[in-house]
């Protein structure tokens, strides 16, 4: 049963609901949008039709979680595991599930459109009948037999020694598909990369991936010890808070992803670890880009300052990944905008820039 105290808090509107106990509680039809459940118990709890929309679920226990029809848009379940869940008439859109792991789970008739599942795992045993998936869904690397993966949902993807790869031949998610605003962020006409840079981008991988893997991996650490400074400071608003640490998984989420791409040390890139960078690289700038916009006086903020090594590995990262405009041209301006350098204007008036040089391939 759920404990009495974290049901009130939930009830409440609170939104810090980290490790509450809420095991077996009749959540159905709630409005839980923005709240942080990570670690939290949700052990046969029941949130079917409930809106959970850009909340986080990161390694929340789920077994026995009842979801059918739920609002999971944006929604962060990274790293969770996730064991006979009934997510059935579930609404994923844009949700970031990266390696997690599924077990019995019920996906029938769910809307997968724009969810990021790569490196997740799905066991035998899960259920994806009627289940709607678009090429803007993202199953890069997930573990998976091959029975399994036969489901319609994954039909842009072969399976190479337990893993989905995306096929070459699968067409490519349009700028709405991915989540993007075409008309707030313009990354050009062209939505395919040309065969030049493909190429190009093969060869920042094989130049940089220890780079990339070791300057990622610093940016994880970063991210967890600033998390920790975040949850202890008492002058922030919740919703700021819950904002900020949405900010971070997601960028935690975007360093994980980047890890899992880029190739072992002996193998040289594909061209389809080209094209999951590509995707990568515009993921990525859109979603700082994103969670920029969303924050709200940044003033409030300046006294906790981002760090100033986030900010600088994340644009080394992305400048060695996408040749440097990226990278500095949009992790810079957000971490200006976090700690007041810049105000929100600013900040899109030079996305929009940086991502327009993006699209037409200009040097930096």
């Amino acid at each position: 049963m759920a404990d009495i105290e974290d049901l009130r808090a939930l009830n409440s509107g609170d939104v810090d609901l980290v490790r509450r106990d809420l095991n077996g509680a009749d959540l159905t039809g709630l409005e839980l949008a923005k709240r942080d459940f990570s670690h939290a118990d949700l052990s046969g709890a029941n949130i079917s039709g409930a809106d959970l929309s850009a909340s986080s679920l990161q390694q929340a226990k789920t077994l026995k979680l009842r979801a059918v029809g739920a609002n999971l848009t944006s929604v962060n379940g990274a790293l969770t595991v996730f064991h006979s869940v009934n997510f059935s008439k579930a609404k994923f859109r844009s949700a970031n599930f990266t390696r997690a792991h599924f077990a019995k789970c019920d996906f029938s008739g769910a809307d997968l459109s724009g969810a990021d599942f790569q490196k997740a795992t799905f066991e035998d045993g899960n259920v994806f009948a009627g289940a709607i998936a678009d090429d803007a869904t993202l199953f890069d690397g997930a573990n998976i037999r091959r029975p399994l993966a036969a489901n319609s949902v994954f039909r842009n993807y072969g399976v190479e020694r337990g893993e989905l790869v995306r096929l070459l031949s699968a067409p490519v998610a349009s700028k709405e598909e991915q989540g993007i605003n075409a008309d707030a962020l313009p990354i050009g006409r062209d939505t395919e990369a040309s065969r030049a840079q493909i190429a190009q981008l093969r060869n920042n991988l094989n130049h940089n991936k220890r780079s990339i893997v070791l300057s990622s991996a610093s940016v994880i650490e970063q991210i967890g010890e600033f998390r920790e400074r975040i949850r202890g400071h008492n002058g922030l608003p919740a919703d700021l808070r819950v904002n900020l640490l949405s900010f971070l998984d997601e960028l935690l989420s975007d360093m994980e992803a980047l890890i899992a791409i880029v190739p072992e040390n002996d193998q040289g890139a594909t061209e389809s670890q080209a094209h999951a960078i590509k995707s990568w690289s515009t993921r990525f700038a859109n979603r700082l880009a994103s969670q920029a916009r969303e924050l709200r006086e940044p003033e409030r903020v300046a006294d906790i300052g981002l760090p100033v090594g986030i900010i600088l590995a994340c644009g080394g990262i992305a400048a060695m990944v996408s040749g440097g405009v990226v990278g500095f041209g949009v992790g810079s301006f957000v971490g200006k905008l976090i700690t007041n350098q810049l105000k929100p204007g600013e900040v899109a008036t030079k996305v929009e820039k940086a991502l327009e040089d993006v699209a037409s391939n200009k040097a930096p």
